[in-house]
């Protein structure tokens, strides 16, 4: 939750989005430079940067662990470390991630007994829908992780596994912070697939209010290293937010191994991932790979970590603003120039749900609605007669000049047929309108179904050839368990 993370003040967005590439660290004693080294780390470090061979023989017993040492820090990695990962001296841009073989992803989503129209909401969005799921997806597998039901939701409960055979059923009480997360990762080592008899490359742990282009994040995981890595939103260089964070397998088997880590699972679940690893007998070799930019919370949420939607166009934009001294934003310093947005408002880090959000104008349809959610949309500041032409005096005609001036969905995408480099995760939809919303933006409105619907039926086939006759299905992938675990 964020009124519990520590970001309390107005986040740089802007400046996050400035990089090409997502920031890497590691563990480090900030007191003792670091140098490249002939280890067998090094060598393992740079022969899995191919992607293509990554080391599948742990070199450390996964079951061991070491003392939490205070005195390291999360700092930023260079090429002169012993952790980078990549054998260039730069990290790889997305389009690379095209020349690399997809990965296996098993998506976990956190979820309770009553949240069942959250759970179909999932499954009729990003889980299956055919922009969310391209060409490389056939690996990512989406499945909801609950405790035991209470008694009134038992039976529901039963149906919907049956129904769909998504469901993870832990044999312990519903909890968020009190051992849910290490008796997942605990199932997922002993029973995770993405394909039958396919382990994942990585898991990932999400929360129901996040909403996942599962396309974007698989894209984004093939560039990052296929052991000893975390993925996620980096939180005050300390640990990766709750919404949506993606460990390497061989960590969920560390975690599900080492016995020290059983006596340490209560307490807020993120924060304990990041103690958990702290631990790991080769911490500093761990890779933490942090995507600041392209995670973020709905424009409705009012938190600091929300901004309005995001497109490669929108941060193209942004990146020559910067880079020409923040245009009209310089007036207001540098610090609030790079927090700035053009549709949400923030006030602590806590939502007061819609209270720090206002249309821009009264009376817009609901696809002006949505447009008007896109940062640096011109819909998003019709209410600054400033920013028009004098002759644009009734809101009205702002509206119809905004809706004429809007980027098309090619143009948002910078003409990628692929749709690559955008969103992968917004966060903190508390409302199913929010949700709504958020699919709207960024898998398309209802006039775009039918081809939709011609692309599953096209990406099914393909799927088909690919695995010899076994397609993956709709929202779960392949090889869905249902059933209780003992943990």
């Amino acid at each position: 939750m964020h009124i519990l993370n520590p970001d309390k003040r107005p986040l740089p967005w802007r400046q996050y989005c400035s990089g090409e590439t997502p920031t890497l660290y590691s563990l480090q004693d900030p007191s003792r430079p670091h140098h490249v080294t002939d280890s067998t780390w090094v060598s393992a470090s740079h022969d899995r940067a191919t992607w293509s061979n990554p080391p599948t023989n742990s070199i450390w017993p996964i079951n061991s662990f070491a003392p939490s040492a205070p005195q390291l820090a999360l700092l930023p990695l260079n090429s002169s470390h012993a952790a980078w990962p990549y054998p260039s001296d730069t990290a790889p841009s997305l389009s690379a991630a095209r020349d690399i073989p997809p990965v296996g992803i098993l998506v976990a989503v956190f979820s309770t007994d009553r949240a069942v129209e959250r759970r179909h909401m999932i499954r009729q969005s990003y889980a299956r829908h055919w922009r969310s799921r391209r060409p490389g997806t056939e690996g990512v597998k989406v499945q909801f992780v609950l405790g035991r039901p209470r008694k009134g939701y038992e039976k529901a409960l039963e149906l919907e596994m049956e129904a769909f055979g998504d469901i993870i059923l832990l044999d312990m009480p519903e909890n968020m912070n009190s051992g849910k997360t290490h008796g997942f990762f605990s199932w997922a080592a002993a029973n995770a697939t993405v394909h039958p008899g396919k382990r994942p490359d990585y898991v990932v742990k999400a929360d129901d209010d996040s909403f996942i282009m599962l396309s974007e994040l698989e894209h984004r995981l093939r560039l990052a290293p296929r052991q000893k890595s975390i993925w996620g939103y980096l939180v005050k260089d300390s640990f990766m937010a709750g919404e949506a964070y993606a460990l390497s397998f061989d960590l969920v088997q560390y975690v599900a191994a080492s016995p020290a880590l059983r006596t340490m699972v209560h307490g807020k679940e993120d924060k304990l991932v990041a103690r958990w690893l702290r631990m790991h007998p080769q911490r500093e070799e761990i890779v933490w790979v942090a995507e600041r930019c392209w995670i973020y919370d709905h424009p409705k949420a009012g938190t600091v970590y929300s901004h309005g939607f995001l497109y490669p166009s929108t941060v193209e934009a942004i990146r020559r603003e910067r880079a020409a001294g923040n245009g009209d934003l310089a007036g207001l310093g540098v610090s609030l120039a790079d927090a700035y947005s053009t549709v949400s408002r923030f006030g602590s880090t806590f939502s007061k749900y819609a209270s720090w959000y206002r249309a821009p104008a009264p009376g817009l349809s609901v696809r002006e609605r949505v447009e008007a959610l896109v940062e640096n949309s011109p819909m998003s500041m019709v209410h600054r007669p400033d920013l028009w032409n004098p002759a644009e005096k009734s809101v009205r005609r702002r509206i119809a000049a905004a809706w004429s001036a809007r980027s098309s969905r090619e143009e948002k995408y910078l003409g990628d047929e692929e749709e690559r480099g955008g969103t992968v995760v917004v966060h903190y939809i508390k409302r199913q309108e929010w949700f709504v919303e958020t699919m709207v933006a960024l898998l398309g409105g209802s006039d775009e179904q039918d081809e939709a619907k011609e692309a599953e039926r096209s990406g099914a086939q393909a799927r088909t050839r690919v695995q010899g006759g076994e397609a993956t299905g709709g929202a779960g992938g392949v090889g869905l368990s249902k059933g209780t675990v003992d943990l």
